[in-house]
């Protein structure tokens, strides 16, 4: 069933504009983070035997997996692999959505500004205040990626019936499904969002290698944010993947596809990925505009906001406002990203 015209113009005024980097796939909103992920595929995995990939579990997961691949213009080689690039892509999309429409705003709303979920998207938790938490935030984001990695690879030495956990994904225009998820694939993808986040949700150096500064989504939407503590506010034209952020994409696409053959080969191989893509570069602050980076200026020409900027700070807004209003202001400020992350 069609949405009527009035909810496809409501959800219009809620999603960014469509871009090709950073979001994730629904009817309003291009495949970013899948984009990346399944060329990040083609170049690492798709040449590997995949004897080791059990074929999709149920109807449901044949049938998503077919689409996936139908959606992404994907030619997978058998059904082994069609699971694989099935729960990469659940994995990667998880983190924006756990699952959920995203255009359940409660539930959106809620996944996003988890303080204790900020490094799942490489930017700076609450406390990750001036140029410490910057080196804080990378540790963090990449103590977050490791400890996937982990259990991607706890997960192959289980039996193979015990690979597998029960998830949902909502599905544009059909509604919820639940699958069977394999395990090992679903945790690298989510290794692979943190580490896509880590390109679009930071200041790098010129070559991309390395992290100058962190930026900061939380005390973005407040209404108590000072850049001097805070670091910059989290950015939605970094989150596109337009003409302006190019080589940043590029940048992504390559370090996911080293993150996958990181995970495969195991041992210290994980670390040296992390050192090539996450180390720090010390010494650039607001004061010196992060060592006067290009990027600097594209982050902040959308800066993230509070959701209803337009008219109050959200800690402010009794939970009872009619959710009309909020999603008007929404859409007149054009400033509630949320769903780029």
């Amino acid at each position: 069933m069609k949405p009527t015209p009035f909810i496809a113009m409501l959800a219009s005024l809620l999603v960014a504009e469509p871009t090709a980097a950073y979001t994730v796939a629904t009817g309003f909103s291009e495949a970013c983070h899948e984009r990346l992920t399944l060329a990040a595929w083609s170049r690492a995995l798709a040449e590997r035997p995949s004897g080791f990939i059990p074929p999709p579990r149920g109807n449901a997961a044949e049938l998503l997996s077919a689409h996936v691949l139908r959606e992404h213009q994907v030619s997978a080689y058998d059904e082994r692999q069609r699971n694989l690039v099935l729960n990469l892509v659940l994995g990667v999309q998880a983190p924006d959505t756990h699952g959920h429409s995203v255009l359940e705003l409660e539930n959106t709303r809620a996944i996003h500004a988890d303080p204790g979920d900020q490094y799942a998207h490489a930017l700076r938790a609450p406390e990750d205040d001036g140029p410490e938490g910057d080196r804080a935030a990378i540790a963090g984001t990449r103590a977050h990626i490791k400890g996937l990695l982990e259990r991607f690879r706890a997960e192959l030495e289980k039996p193979r019936d015990e690979q597998f956990i029960q998830t949902r994904h909502y599905l544009d225009y059909y509604g919820m499904i639940e699958l069977e998820a394999w395990t090992p694939a679903f945790y690298l993808g989510e290794a692979l969002h943190a580490l896509q986040d880590s390109f679009s949700h930071s200041i790098r150096s010129d070559d991309f290698r390395r992290i100058r500064h962190v930026l900061n989504y939380g005390d973005a939407i407040s209404h108590h944010f000072d850049e001097h503590r805070d670091g910059l506010r989290h950015s939605s034209s970094l989150d596109t993947c337009g003409d302006d952020t190019v080589p940043v994409v590029h940048a992504a696409t390559e370090a996911s596809a080293d993150l996958l053959l990181a995970a495969m080969a195991g041992g210290g191989q994980v670390d040296a990925m992390l050192d090539r893509w996450m180390g720090y570069e010390e010494g650039c602050t607001l004061a010196n505009d992060y060592c006067q980076s290009p990027w600097t200026a594209v982050a902040r020409k959308e800066p993230t906001k509070p959701y209803l900027g337009c008219t109050a700070a959200p800690d402010a807004v009794p939970q009872s406002l009619p959710w009309l209003l909020t999603l008007l202001c929404l859409g007149w400020r054009r400033r509630a990203r949320r769903w780029s992350r």
